[in-house]
């Protein structure tokens, strides 16, 4: 790698001409562990690896136009929050272009993302991170390989969601309409990777309003033919309707903290 020069440019070189693309992490929860959306790379160079959906800026489109579009393109939904968390520009991130990648996390319940996965061809990869931060994905226990360093911004948007757990609506995506406390205390612990005070925590949710405005509302049923105590069922109350939005809470790093360096390099897909 040639010697880097902390001088200014001030003039435009073909050679420092970039593209710009956007890629969605889709996360939701089947239960035991969080799951993401990702797509077979069709490139000769792949080796079979998985990307996440991803779509080049085009001249005419804001960045969340971009990301708009990519999602109802890759699973027909025009209504997911969605959060912008992070812009990667290492420069040997793509070997074939120099490309920058502005990265949005969303969530949506399981039963929306498998079916649009079924029918589009697409695989849910369970997901979760390891003491260093480093995602491990797998299919029905056997671990696959994402292409580049798709695998980092997973872990980046993992990251992202734990740090903004309490003020993101994010998780409450991944509900179905009806649901139980045991369920959303579920999802937090496997967004955390670690498990929760039982009574503390399902006491301080109930209580609280919800980050977009929502609440917690008993329905009056309770589920049956379990064999522990009948559990409660609730839905969500909300407010108001949050759409795709970018959340200017990213930095714009050339990687991630914890993960310099030239890794993700391995693979190459058409779009980055």
């Amino acid at each position: 790698m040639p010697e880097y020069d902390p001088t200014p440019c001030t003039e435009r070189r073909a050679r420092d001409a970039l593209h710009m693309s956007v890629a969605v992490v889709l996360l939701t929860f089947d239960g035991d562990t969080l799951q993401v959306l990702m797509v077979e790379d069709q490139s000769e160079s792949s080796g079979g690896r998985l990307a996440l959906p991803t779509a080049y800026v085009r001249h005419d489109q804001q960045i969340d136009e971009a990301a708009r579009d990519l999602l109802f393109h890759e699973v027909r939904f025009d209504d997911a929050h969605t959060e912008q968390f992070y812009t990667f520009s290492a420069p040997w991130r793509d070997e074939e272009a120099r490309t920058m990648c502005c990265a949005y996390i969303g969530a949506v319940s399981p039963g929306q993302l498998e079916f649009t996965a079924m029918i589009n061809d697409k695989s849910l990869v369970d997901v979760r991170l390891d003491e260093v931060h480093e995602a491990h994905l797998s299919i029905g226990g056997l671990p696959v390989r994402a292409v580049m360093d798709h695998a980092g911004i997973i872990a980046e948007a993992l990251l992202y969601l734990r740090r903004h757990l309490a003020s993101s609506p994010l998780p409450w995506r991944m509900l179905s309409e009806h649901f139980v406390l045991s369920e959303v205390q579920a999802i937090h612990e496997a967004i955390l990777g670690k498990p929760l005070t039982t009574p503390f925590f399902r006491k301080a949710i109930v209580k609280r309003s919800l980050p977009d405005g929502g609440r917690l509302v008993p329905t009056g049923r309770y589920t049956e033919g379990a064999a522990h105590r009948p559990a409660q069922i609730y839905y969500i109350e909300r407010r108001s309707r949050h759409n795709l939005r970018a959340v200017p809470r990213g930095i714009e790093r050339s990687d991630p903290p914890g993960r310099g360096g030239p890794r993700g390099r391995s693979g190459s897909s058409r779009l980055r």
